[in-house]
């Protein structure tokens, strides 16, 4: 039997390793007041969780053995990411890893610019600095009405993300709950957008969660962006993105330094059993023994914590949680002897001029292969010298994974993923029979995986966050104030960290909404950032009930603009957020689509005029966001110069104060509405009209029924020709030019006040 203490802590991923150092600072801080505890570890010889590193040797040039570690499990963090960011700048500090084993990946990969997406299984291989109009990972070439649509699916995402409440999801207006009512593949399905729009949605939603968007609830995916800095920043594969920095030492030997003085209360191959809690305390019965304390913190995924037996059973609303499933994952590392990839010698050859130099990075969905990234380790900056171990990393995921079976044989997967890096980049000696192939090492987190029933997270289908027994409920109140769960999936943040006022988003009345604020109490949702800041809330919580510490606030408002607000205009803050998908256009027939694709067509074509002196000027940058706020105003001057919606509000004059700016946001949210309505009747008709033309058809057939395929080609020259070019705000309008936020390409309430159609 072990020995009694007042906590168990269950699960030494970053949530239990986290509450053991919240509780070792308290200790250190006071000494007369500590708190006992144990942490037990399942896994007989690593703590991290989904978190999971191992060596892996390799001989460089001079043939001197040479060890890197990789990661199987858990990988990439961001300098938003601040719990995990600032884990690691202190142990670099401390001396516990070297400044140098954090590693810039997106700079790493920066000198080779080739990329692939496959879009609705078509594959685009493009210059990633040339995407359309600079938005990241948009293939220069896309068709008009799938960039429309991509564009469409953007700005609904943000208007439901926005209106979300991160802390109490279940009191977010109920034009975004009643998503919780229908998958995200539904959702998806429901605007009736042409299939690369949807194909790219898809693959969003696939990359992210690891699961079909089938599988999970419209409701959980906006969720999810809103706790994770919104969509776009989820996505973000490149720079001040999530998934722009790693650690070549490990994250496991991050965690093994971090808690090295404290290994004396780790307790490994502890397979919990069984929890009984009641008034005497909590008796945790494990395959080692038994643990008795006052209170238990469950620091694992719910679905890992389905597997034991809790005594009484818990609450439904804790079980129906418990009951979820996690995603599937089967991540891989693809060993080759050189990175053929770049192709750097042959592109120096004048005579393979055009040879590309993929930075490593493809993107699909449905495809066997969803994501690919260069991992090849790297020495110090400014140069990122390569050490000689050459390795692509990889992911498959929900059904293409489960088509492998249950526990897939290595030479399956063999088979699957290096054919599928060859089909993406076009490429045999990506072949496992190819003389650059060494190796293939992988693991798949399943529900057959031990302990860690998936990955990378427990997920929620519909119905499971919102109505009036809401099982999501539960998720901030221990269990008869014994049993505290604690995990990446609640990611809840600690009152004196929140740099948000609110658990929604709060845009910027003084920009008139062109910049605002995710909510970030419940900061990076399901990432390692997000265990560490609810491993840090939990113990704080527990410290609390042990009289050992003030109790945490859940919710407590901080006073900002949004509290003037309502004391001096008594406006609803809910008001900003309105329903984007609300309502309907009117039919578009063909001759309205003509006229639109007439008019887009002129503006962008007067819009590419040369402007050699003032690029010159500007040393021929390219202002990514000024564009994207133009080419979105030549968007809405189209539409309305034809009828398919009104002119946006006028914005209040130089001067004005909180409650114009509101009262003008709020008029915003309405016309947003509208405008994208209208936008997705143009798209859905725009498309039949292309897609419906086939000259074998009738090649003798009225020019009208041929006129939209001659305007789609048109405006695609066009598009790709405006994007190619340098882009700045005129000089004279410079202030005129507001950033949208994030890089956002369609928030609407910040773009047309300027245009000259309006005034």
């Amino acid at each position: 039997m072990g020995n009694e203490v007042d906590v168990v802590i269950v699960g030494g991923g970053w949530t239990g390793v986290s509450t053991a150092l919240a509780f070792e600072k308290h200790n250190a801080a006071f000494p007369g007041k500590p708190v006992r505890y144990v942490l037990l570890e399942g896994h007989a010889d690593r703590l991290g969780g989904r978190a999971y590193s191992y060596p892996y040797t390799w001989k460089d040039a001079d043939g001197n053995e040479q060890t890197t570690h990789f990661e199987h499990g858990a990988q990439y963090i961001g300098k938003e990411q601040t719990a995990i960011w600032n884990v690691v700048q202190q142990a670099i500090e401390l001396g516990l890893i070297d400044a140098n084993d954090l590693v810039d990946g997106f700079a790493a990969r920066y000198p080779y610019k080739t990329q692939v997406m496959m879009v609705a299984g078509k594959r685009y291989q493009y210059d990633r600095d040339n995407c359309l109009f600079g938005i990241g990972g948009v293939p220069p070439d896309l068709n008009l009405w799938d960039l429309i649509g991509s564009l469409i699916y953007i700005q609904a995402v943000e208007a439901f993300e926005q209106a979300i409440n991160v802390l109490e999801p279940w009191n977010s207006p109920k034009f975004v709950t009643d998503l919780d009512k229908v998958t995200m593949a539904e959702w998806i399905d429901s605007f009736g957008l042409p299939p690369g729009a949807r194909s790219l949605m898809k693959v969003s939603v696939e990359a992210v969660l690891s699961v079909q968007p089938e599988e999970i609830s419209a409701f959980y995916f906006f969720w999810y962006c809103a706790c994770n800095g919104g969509f776009l920043n989820e996505v973000n594969d490149e720079n001040d993105g999530p998934q722009q920095y790693y650690l070549a030492c490990g994250i496991d030997t991050l965690i093994d330094k971090l808690v090295a003085n404290y290994k004396d209360k780790i307790s490994f191959g502890e397979v919990v059993q069984s929890v009984a809690y009641g008034d005497d305390g909590v008796t945790v019965t494990t395959s080692k023994g038994v643990h008795t304390g006052k209170r238990v913190v469950i620091a694992t995924s719910p679905a890992s914590a389905h597997e034991v037996t809790f005594e009484p059973a818990l609450p439904a609303a804790w079980q129906s949680v418990l009951d979820q499933p996690m995603g599937i994952t089967l991540k891989c590392q693809v060993f080759y002897k050189s990175p053929w990839w770049r192709n750097v010698s042959e592109s120096a050859d004048p005579q393979k001029e055009g040879v590309p130099q993929y930075t490593g990075y493809c993107g699909a969905n449905d495809y066997p292969v969803i994501w690919v990234m260069d991992y090849s380790p790297v020495g110090p900056p400014p140069a990122y010298a390569d050490q000689g171990c050459f390795c692509l990393m990889t992911f498959t995921i929900g059904d293409e994974a489960k088509a492998l079976g249950d526990n897939p044989t290595k030479e399956d997967v063999v088979k699957l993923v290096t054919e599928g890096i060859c089909n993406l980049m076009n490429d045999t000696r990506a072949l496992s029979t190819s003389d650059e192939y060494l190796d293939l090492l992988f693991f798949e987190w399943n529900p057959q995986t031990p302990l860690i029933p998936g990955g990378p997270n427990t997920v929620f289908p519909p119905n499971v966050l919102t109505g009036s027994s809401a099982p999501a409920k539960a998720f901030d109140e221990p269990v008869a104030d014994r049993v505290y769960f604690a995990c990446a999936e609640l990611a809840r943040k600690r009152m004196e960290e929140r740099t948000s006022p609110l658990p929604i988003f709060l845009p910027n009345w003084k920009d008139l909404g062109a910049t605002g604020l995710y909510s970030d109490w419940r900061q990076s949702l399901g990432y390692m950032d997000g265990a560490i800041t609810c491993g840090d809330y939990v113990a704080e919580q527990v410290l609390a009930d042990l009289g050992l510490g003030e109790k945490p606030s859940i919710g407590d408002r901080v006073i900002g603009w949004a509290e003037e607000l309502v004391a001096e205009a008594e406006a609803d803050l809910q008001n900003l957020f309105v329903d984007p998908t609300g309502g309907s256009a009117p039919p578009v027939d063909q001759a309205k689509v003509v006229a639109v694709m007439t008019t887009l067509s002129e503006l962008l074509y007067a819009g590419s005029a040369l402007k050699i002196d003032h690029w010159q000027k500007t040393e021929w940058k390219s202002d990514a966001e000024a564009l994207q706020n133009w080419v979105t105003g030549v968007l809405v001057t189209a539409l309305v110069q034809n009828g398919l919606v009104e002119a946006p509000p006028k914005a209040p004059s130089p001067g004005f104060g909180v409650i114009q700016a509101v009262l003008y946001m709020i008029q915003m949210a309405g016309w947003s509405a509208k405008f994208l309505n209208a936008a997705v009747a143009f798209t859905q008709a725009g498309y039949k009209y292309f897609d419906e033309y086939t000259p074998s058809r009738d090649p003798y057939g009225p020019y009208e029924f041929s006129e939209v395929v001659e305007l789609t080609k048109l405006a695609n020259a066009l598009m790709g020709l405006k994007s190619a070019e340098p882009f700045q705000p005129d000089d004279d309008k410079a202030e005129h030019q507001e950033a949208p936020t994030r890089g956002r390409f369609m928030s609407m309430a910040t773009h047309f006040r300027n245009l000259p159609t309006f005034e």
